[in-house]
């Protein structure tokens, strides 16, 4: 929640953050498995369900080639990277 005080910008930013770490929160973080689950569920070979993890611009650029939907996600919204 925004501090008190706060204008209607900084309180829809901070719902926004909220929101997406539920979102986060909602995921299996597969790692560096990223690219090979996603084509794996692409494929129908696995379970479809909401991943995320790391990839490298080239997985990310193949997987786009192949009409998988990518999203990078920044660092400070997931909270296994949060201590």
């Amino acid at each position: 929640m925004a501090a008190a005080g706060a204008g209607p910008l900084a309180e829809f930013q901070a719902q926004v953050f909220k929101h997406m770490r539920q979102l986060l929160r909602n995921t299996e973080n597969v790692g560096a498995r990223f690219a090979e689950e996603a084509r794996r569920m692409h494929e129908g070979e696995a379970k479809e369900r909401a991943i995320r993890g790391t990839a490298t611009h080239e997985e990310k650029e193949a997987l786009q080639r192949d009409g998988i939907a990518v999203m990078p996600i920044p660092d400070f919204l997931d909270d296994d990277r949060l201590q």
